[in-house]
């Protein structure tokens, strides 16, 4: 049986798991199976600059509530996105020195959802069409126990995109 296609039902999940009696079945992944196991990581940066990507609002995190905003930041009807240069530097630079293809387009899409922080109701993103894609990231693992050693490992990065982030909600009384 593959595991790959198998549904599992409830109780054999709680067999999985060891939340129920053992019904002598044991489901592996590692043998007769053509998947491998990929993880896949988002991660998040914010670019050092002294206003925001799309705004000339600025960037302080310890200014008090609502100075950090522009006109566009607010949604204001007929308000349009003016392009942070020094962002997209920014972005460049991370790119180069993750070894990323740099795209000679890019290009910017609505993500539509519904979120507290964020008054227009999309988010601006480059998923279609990113400022770079197929970089990669070399880095030193220490493996313990006997014959611990270092060594070198790689990891693949899909895309590097610039994105608009939603403001801050802070529900603090104190401040």
């Amino acid at each position: 049986m593959n595991f790959g296609t198998r549904i599992l039902i409830p109780s054999e999940i709680n067999h999985c798991v060891g939340a129920s009696k053992s019904l002598g079945r044991v489901y592996s992944t590692a043998k007769n199976t053509e998947w491998k196991p990929v993880v896949g990581l988002e991660i998040h940066a914010q670019i050092q600059s002294v206003s925001k990507l799309f705004s000339g609002a600025g960037t302080d995190f310890q200014s008090s509530t609502n100075r950090s905003v522009a006109l566009f930041d607010a949604a204001f009807p007929g308000t349009l996105p003016v392009l942070n240069k020094q962002c997209v530097k920014a972005g460049v630079l991370t790119a180069l020195a993750l070894s990323c293809d740099l795209n000679p387009v890019s290009s910017f899409d609505r993500k539509h959802y519904f979120y507290s922080d964020l008054p227009a109701g999309y988010q601006i993103t480059q998923q279609r069409h990113p400022l770079a894609r197929n970089g990669h990231l070399k880095f030193i693992v220490y493996k313990g126990g006997k014959g611990a050693r270092l060594y070198e490992t790689i990891s693949q990065i899909h895309q590097i995109q610039l994105e608009q982030d939603s403001g801050r909600s802070l529900h603090d009384e104190d401040r």
